[in-house]
């Protein structure tokens, strides 16, 4: 006997508009105009300097032959906020896919941020994205966010003509 799961097609659209220091969760039901907001996340960090939270001074590693540098080799210190913050993001994005709380995606950033979120998302989620747009829109009021995306919409819609 083989048991079938059927997930129920689920119309809302989960909508997220972020930066390095904030991200808003909105879902749309719909109609694309009444967008209500879910959820907002803060990231303090993503707003700072590294001087103005690391009272450490970098360390130095092993650049041009002979010669020291100052930094971490690796990621620096904006990055290494994004991605974190970048995680909360997806965190809570995979939390709403495993309750059947929405069925597509769009991605509203800031083009580096958007790049950190692209490279997070899990095959599963990545496959609900259905509009990505890299425009920083996290002050925006829904409606605003809202008239933007109709806008966006109408002249996808064109393109494909």
């Amino acid at each position: 006997m083989t048991i079938t799961q059927h997930t129920p097609e689920v119309s809302t659209t989960w909508i997220v508009v972020a930066d390095r220091s904030r991200a808003r969760i909105l879902a749309d039901p719909g109609d694309n105009k009444d967008l209500s907001e879910i959820e907002t996340l803060v990231n303090p960090e993503g707003a700072m300097r590294q001087s103005e939270c690391c009272s450490d001074r970098q360390g130095y590693f092993g650049g041009r032959p002979g010669a020291l540098e100052a930094g971490d080799p690796e990621t620096d210190f904006r990055h290494k906020t994004a991605q974190m913050f970048a995680t909360r993001v997806i965190e809570s994005l995979e939390t709403g896919r495993a309750s059947h709380s929405f069925g597509r995606v769009v991605l509203i950033a800031a083009p580096s941020f958007l790049g950190t979120l692209r490279q997070k998302l899990p095959a599963p989620l990545a496959r609900m994205v259905e509009l990505e747009v890299d425009k920083d829109y996290s002050k925006c009021s829904p409606g605003e966010i809202a008239a933007q995306l109709a806008k966006l919409k109408v002249v996808g819609r064109q393109a494909l003509q």
